[in-house]
């Protein structure tokens, strides 16, 4: 990680404009996953798109960089292949693109929408290596929403037209099969620089974003939205579902393996917020969940998965406290969905923000772009993920009296990429609330000469002692670096 948090110049997009800037020493990181330079980009870029194909390749589309010098907008696009850890061109757009979508379509061709005055999309085909003109939306947009539905079309939703910059409340459905756009219905309100993310039932969650028009004197200012709407494909039409707890833009969501959505960061009132929320579906509400280590706007977030184990990787962005003192960071930080904690990880030797990021088949997650004060970097990184042991197993209740029960088990079969070092646990009384988790190294733990660990249970962590012919529900869980794992249960009756 570089020792320092760039600071950003005074302006170099549209989106932010002055700002005094203070450099901030980078916190220092426990490696539970760490970054490697890999390979470097023909045009380093911001505002582009990155998209993994189906033969595992990564396309990049567009953008802007001022890698050579004066601001460039990008037509071009390359293409990252994970075999030789190499970068090529590929064919070229026929017009630049900045803050477009890229959408992998069922063929695997993928859909180029917005990010210029024009309204026609285009068609990446990754067996020719070649653009085509598709059909036109009816408006032009940028810093908008793709998303493939269920049955294979694409909701465009959102965004600001690059001419007026006026927000956009409407939304269009692209339908691969006859090439063309049709409108759907609205949104409840306009937005940009919001979140979709399809849901399990099909629905998409769309989530905060910015309706303002003018632009903001200072990073940041846009006024954010808390409001978040459901699109249904089938009824083709919005409607409004249960708002965050916190108003963000250029924040992330983020689809977990259990249907819930994870929103991280995004910028409210000129600051950069460490705070995150899950989007329950069944309930139609938002929860409050752990705080980052730090606010984030305009940062990455990858949902990876490593030996089975779910893991959110949330790195760089930008940083502040207010509009007058903001940068951008070079950390990392994963987020573990088993016991709900943010964890630092090892630093990129760039810091950015605007990048991208992409998780390959070999479950490695590549960043490439964004901006680095002065300039927009080649270098491309990989981040080998840590995540938490797997489920201990053979757990048994090895010995029940009257006011105490004894329970054994073994290591988990999978440790997440990292030792396993402590083993936690909890009891409560069956029907009653979950205490505090308790804990012991291994070694503690371990009945000497076997593989087996043991933990005999006599009080409640208060201290009350377990009561005769009563039953009581005992949870267990490995932990390495990267948190503890998922849960395993096990429940008894005292005896009489």
């Amino acid at each position: 990680m570089s020792p320092f948090r760039s600071l950003i110049p005074i302006s170099f997009a549209a989106v932010l404009l002055a700002g005094a800037l203070v450099a901030v020493p980078a916190s220092s990181a426990k490696k539970n996953g760490t970054f490697s330079d890999t390979g470097s980009m023909i045009a380093g870029s911001t505002f582009g798109t990155q998209t993994r194909l189906q033969d595992g390749r990564v396309l990049f589309v567009g953008g802007e960089s001022f890698s050579t010098g004066p601001l460039v907008k990008l037509s071009s696009a390359e293409i990252y292949d994970p075999k030789s850890k190499t970068f090529a061109a590929t064919g070229s757009m026929a017009v630049p693109r900045n803050n477009p979508t890229a959408t992998v379509l069922d063929d695997g061709k993928v859909l180029i929408v917005g990010g210029t005055p024009e309204t026609y999309a285009e068609i990446y085909d990754p067996a020719t290596g070649s653009f085509s003109r598709s059909g036109s939306m009816a408006e032009a947009r940028a810093l908008h929403t793709a998303s493939l539905l269920n049955d294979g079309r694409v909701l465009v939703a959102g965004g600001e037209s690059p001419s007026t910059r006026a927000t956009l409340q409407s939304a269009e459905i692209y339908d691969p099969k006859t090439g063309t756009f049709k409108a759907t219905g609205s949104m409840t309100v306009p937005r940009r620089i919001q979140t979709a993310s399809v849901l399990q039932d099909g629905s998409v969650l769309l989530t905060g974003g910015t309706s303002s028009v003018s632009q903001p004197e200072r990073a940041g200012l846009y006024e954010a939205l808390n409001s978040a709407e459901l699109y249904n494909p089938k009824k083709s039409r919005f409607v409004s579902t249960g708002a965050m707890s916190t108003a963000r833009y250029d924040h992330r969501a983020s689809p977990l393996r259990d249907g819930t959505v994870l929103v991280t960061g995004g910028w409210r009132g000129g600051q950069t917020q460490a705070s995150t929320e899950r989007y329950k579906p069944s309930k139609r509400k938002f929860v409050r969940d752990a705080s980052m280590s730090m606010g984030r706007a305009a940062h990455s977030a990858s949902v990876g998965y490593y030996q089975g184990q779910e893991y959110v990787l949330v790195a760089n962005g930008f940083f502040g406290t207010s509009p007058d003192d903001f940068g951008i960071d070079g950390s990392g930080e994963s987020y573990n969905p088993y016991d709900k904690t943010f964890r630092t990880v090892g630093g990129m030797s760039t810091d950015r923000r605007g990048q991208v990021s992409t998780v390959l088949r070999d479950r490695n997650i590549l960043f490439a772009g964004g901006v680095a004060f002065p300039d927009t970097p080649n270098v491309a990184e990989l981040y080998k993920p840590v995540a938490a042991p797997g489920t201990v197993t053979d757990v048994m209740r090895a010995d029940v009296a009257m006011a105490r029960a004894t329970v054994t088990w073994k290591k988990p079969r999978r440790d997440g990429g990292a030792k396993v070092t402590n083993y936690q646990y909890r009891i409560k009384k069956k029907g009653k609330s979950w205490q505090d988790w308790n804990g012991k190294k291994k070694k503690k733990l371990k009945v000497s000469g076997t593989s087996t660990y043991s933990k005999t249970f006599r009080k409640l962590k208060k201290g009350k002692k377990l009561k005769p012919n009563t039953k009581y529900v005992i949870e267990l869980r490995g932990k390495n670096d990267a948190g503890g794992g998922p849960n395993q249960k096990v429940s008894f009756r005292t005896q009489r």
